[in-house]
């Protein structure tokens, strides 16, 4: 936007305000010596680059911009300010580029209500940043200009995190891979996955943070660890906690709002490629092309990119642009009808097929039974939640093949094979859909009878015990009558399944293998996805074979896993709900506390069940199964998660608030450090880790470095913090020299 426009859009801007009449001609005036001033500026310098003018020429044309300058100084600063109380932001900050005259005008405290008055103006936009000046907001959103060096070419969006708007060289000099944080920085240093590097690197980073930052937070962390100064290091990693989470929250807000500014534009776009795909497509059909020669979804990436460079293009198709894209259009199309001549062929993948692939779709959402389950999850929070806490709608579906599988049942095969064209696919299915509805409904029961059966097989010989299918949703049963015995057998939470051809050969305890667990329907095999041929066709590598056709399923590994099912059973009795489905568990989010341990930070349902499962699998009673200690003096560690333990009053679980409570720890256990699933033993308070001291490891003087440890070791705990023979020395050494002295006591 030019400096002359600029001016004038201040003026349009204010044309309906609630300025007074009286203002009236000086507004006029303003900006006819404003627009004139910046008239004879242009004139100066294009005088300037002019070597055939004369010097009386050169010296009218100074005169003129004194004029008009001088003018300008002599009209009430009020005025203008009135005038910019109007203006766009971004207009504000293009007009304080222009000259050293509005910059002084416009970047004085004075003028903060100003710029508070027009960023209140912009719909949506989110109110100033913590931590920053009205202008310098501004120029984050609105300006073109990177934030690093103040080059206004090829800039980036504004990151909402960052709180930068970077060039394409700043992005690769000034942005850093960011790597999780341990300790007492856990969740403290602002990074982000919008902003990248023009060339990222290759290990694909979780995101990036600004070197600076990162130089400034070692700079500073490393000041404190050489000090030794632990209270001064711990309100730092405090006061980077709320920073974190005011920024992180904030950069929500305003992502929400990029993201719906961008949207109108991103409709348009939309609907510029919508027309000029149509367009293109129905001048290719002129040409003996069909639809299906357009289809480019299993190509390589790069013909696939050079297809929609040319297709998916929001802009208009003008005869020229079709001109120059026809040669190299029907050259893509020539090799990708190769490619699609050769695959009907091997594979018989016709138009009709993909027609039947997306009726299947339609088919499949029709004849979900889960849709009761679903539907009383959200219902019941519905109620109870504010609008904006509502969670997302489960991804929870009854089972049903794979597309591939369903293609080649043969009352589907005979629809899209008999079909004359992919508008009659549809019209046949209907008429075919009772069947194919029966075949689907077999189809389902012959899983769940054999899992059912594999389950059961592991039961007590000669005890025949009924199968118990009572199964609530939010503590009711009406959501899950319709399902069969079998169904909702599978479905219960305490109905725990795992495969039995694992490679693990972990030796059995009380508590049985230690496998990953499974939960119907969450189970591969069910799907009858077809096999990997390693065979490459066509240049395009591995191919999916045809399934078998009697639709065998790999079921046989999956059977009970008793370990984890005692555990559920403990947990379910204990939280009062032992005929909840399992996904009504998943879909509470991270609410389950420990009652047994000190942290007490809330879980996930499968999270609090593997707790307690590995808790009770390394230990039976106070002894250790894998990994014992080493050392002369006894090393006390109370099993204070053993399920049968009816002495401890503490629950073994309970329902927090489904809020997250940002983790500040600022101590870990070296005692558990050695133990396998005991090792990332931190507390946030000196109180906690001497609860935890005293009721797990029967220690009532904690000394540090041999019990816990803090900063900056607690940043090393969830690797390996030196050798175990060398803490075990220190133990044994520990505990002789208190004998001694309280031999010599005695």
């Amino acid at each position: 936007m030019t400096n002359r426009v600029i001016i004038q859009s201040l003026f349009l801007a204010m044309a309906p305000g609630p300025l007074g009449s009286r203002h009236h001609d000086s507004h006029h005036q303003l900006g006819f010596l404003l627009i004139q001033q910046r008239e004879t500026m242009d004139e100066v310098v294009d005088s300037i680059n002019s070597p055939n003018l004369s010097k009386e020429h050169l010296h009218e044309s100074h005169r003129l911009a004194q004029f008009g300058l001088n003018g300008f100084m002599r009209m009430p600063v009020e005025v203008f300010m009135e005038v910019a109380l109007h203006a766009h932001p971004g207009d504000l900050i293009s007009l304080i580029r222009t000259t050293k005259v509005f910059r002084a005008l416009l970047l004085v405290r004075s003028t903060a209500p100003i710029w508070k008055r027009c960023l209140s103006s912009v719909r949506g936009l989110p109110p100033c940043l913590t931590g920053m000046v009205e202008p310098q907001y501004a120029a984050l959103m609105f300006s073109e200009h990177c934030t690093i060096c103040g080059a206004q070419e090829e800039t980036s969006m504004p990151d909402p995190y960052l709180r930068v708007r970077l060039c394409s060289t700043c992005r690769d000099t000034e942005l850093v891979d960011w790597e999780i944080q341990r300790g007492m920085l856990r969740n403290s240093v602002p990074f982000s996955q919008h902003a990248r590097p023009s060339r990222p690197s290759r290990n694909d980073p979780l995101g990036y943070r600004l070197r600076t930052e990162k130089e400034e937070t070692e700079r500073r962390k490393k000041e404190l660890n050489c000090n030794s100064d632990l209270t001064e290091l711990v309100i730092w990693a405090r006061q980077r906690h709320a920073d974190w989470y005011i920024q992180t929250s904030e950069g929500n807000a305003l992502l929400e709002y990029i993201v719906s500014a961008a949207e109108p534009y991103s409709r348009v776009s939309e609907d510029l490629k919508t027309e000029r795909r149509t367009q293109i497509y129905e001048r290719l059909k002129a040409r003996d092309w069909t639809e299906n020669h357009f289809n480019f979804w299993n190509r390589d990436l790069q013909t696939i990119q050079s297809w929609r460079s040319l297709v998916e293009v929001p802009e208009p198709l003008t005869e020229q642009a079709w001109t120059n894209m026809l040669r190299p259009l029907e050259k893509l199309l020539k090799g990708n009808r190769y490619w699609v001549d050769q695959y009907e062929e091997h594979y018989g993948w016709d138009w009709n097929r993909f027609q039947m692939e997306e009726v299947l779709r339609t088919f499949k959402e029709d004849m979900d039974l889960y849709h009761p389950i679903v539907d009383a999850l959200q219902q019941s929070l519905a109620k109870n939640e504010p609008l904006d806490n509502i969670k997302p709608r489960p991804t929870f579906q009854a089972p049903f093949p794979d597309m591939l599988t369903a293609c080649h049942w043969g009352s589907i095969v005979c629809v899209y094979k008999q079909a004359r064209n992919s508008e009659y696919v549809e019209r046949r299915f209907n008429e075919a859909r009772d069947k194919i509805s029966q075949k689907l409904s077999e189809w389902r029961t012959d899983g769940e009878t054999q899992l059912v059966k594999q389950y059961t097989s592991s039961f007590t010989e000669g005890v025949c015990l009924p199968l118990n299918t009572a199964l609530t949703v939010r503590g009711s049963t009406e959501p899950t009558k319709h399902l069969s015995d079998n169904a909702r057998f599978l479905l219960r939470a305490d109905t725990v399944l795992m495969r039995n051809d694992s490679e693990d050969t972990e030796i059995y305890d009380k508590h049985g293998l230690t496998r990953k667990s499974y939960h119907y329907p969450d189970i591969s095999g069910l799907q009858n996805y077809p096999y990997l041929d390693d065979d490459v066709v066509l240049g395009r590598g591995p191919q999916y074979r045809k399934p078998p056709e009697d639709n065998e399923r790999e079921l046989q590994p999956y059977v009970r896993h008793f370990g984890k099912e005692t555990v559920v059973k403990a947990l379910l009795r204990e939280l009062d709900m032992p005929n909840v489905t399992h996904i009504e568990l998943e879909y509470m989010g991270k609410v389950f506390v420990c009652g047994r341990c000190t942290p007490g930070e809330a879980m996930g349902w499968n999270e609090i069940v593997e707790h307690y499962y590995l808790t009770n699998r390394v230990q039976v009673g106070d002894r250790f199964v894998h990994h014992t200690l080493e050392t002369k003096h006894p090393v006390i560690f109370q099993n204070i998660h053993d399920l049968e333990l009816s002495t401890n009053t503490e629950p073994l679980v309970y329902i927090g608030n489904d809020t997250c409570v940002p983790s500040n720890p600022i101590s870990g256990c070296l005692i558990c450090h050695w133990i396998e699933h005991f090792q990332s033993c931190t507390f946030n308070s000196v109180e906690g880790m001497r609860k935890h001291m005293l009721k797990i490891h029967d220690a009532t003087e904690p000394v540090e470095g041999l019990h816990f440890v803090t900063e900056p070791y607690l940043s090393y705990m969830p690797g390996q913090l030196g050798e175990k023979c060398d803490w075990e020395k220190k133990w044994d050494a520990y505990h002789d020299a208190r004998g001694a002295v309280e031999g010599t006591g005695s």
